[in-house]
């Protein structure tokens, strides 16, 4: 059970870790040379959330809510990667 709850601390933690600056730079004006990042750091952060989604599906919760969300916000991430990284090639 410790193994458990220090692999789910270090997901958590890297889900803090990539997921606030993606917010705060997502909501950059686009002309900042640092908005383009958040889509790099929110498709980071989508995969510890994966990852926690996955866990607490192991465990029996029935978590379709976050499982849908984490499904848009990849999407949503993988846009903002197509339009900001590889459309300007």
């Amino acid at each position: 059970m410790l193994e458990y709850l220090t692999y789910f601390n270090l997901v958590n933690a890297f889900i803090v870790i990539f997921t606030v600056p993606a917010i705060f730079l997502v909501n950059f004006p686009e002309s900042n040379k640092w908005h383009k990042w958040g889509c790099m750091f929110g498709i980071l952060s989508e995969i510890p959330w994966m990852i926690l989604a996955w866990l607490l599906y192991n465990q029996g919760q029935l978590i379709w809510g976050s499982i849908l969300l984490n499904v848009c916000f990849t999407i949503g991430y993988c846009i903002g990667v197509y339009n900001y990284w590889i459309k300007p090639l």
